[in-house]
């Protein structure tokens, strides 16, 4: 048997400010209080990446398909606290340090 070291990972460019690989993670210090549109609108201005679906673990927050057909119900989830509404955690709980969120995306101009 033989062992050996494993290949570099394949990159890809997602956009000009966005190059990754399958083991890449894209952390982000934001506000605890931030609400949904403020999540998207920072990936949105720092990767030029549209943000269309989250999820916490297997739990799906936000899906921009379901959330489409009622454009009133989307802009009140793009509202909402984070944290507090759509997650159910205590925002001024002292050792909430991160939460991970799995986010879809597609580039801005397409």
């Amino acid at each position: 048997m033989t062992l050996s070291e494993p290949g570099e990972a394949r990159k890809y460019k997602l956009t000009d400010k966005l190059e990754v690989t399958l083991w890449d993670r894209i952390e982000l210090e934001m506000e605890k209080s931030l609400c949904l549109a403020d999540l998207f609108e920072e990936i949105l201005k720092k990767y030029d990446l549209v943000c269309r679906d989250v999820f916490y673990g297997n739990r799906p927050i936000y899906l921009d398909k379901m959330a489409s057909a009622n454009i009133d119900g989307k802009e009140k989830t793009l509202k909402k606290g984070l944290l507090n509404d759509l997650l159910n955690l205590d925002e001024n709980d002292a050792e909430l340090k991160y939460v991970d969120l799995t986010v879809t995306y597609s580039k801005k101009d397409g």
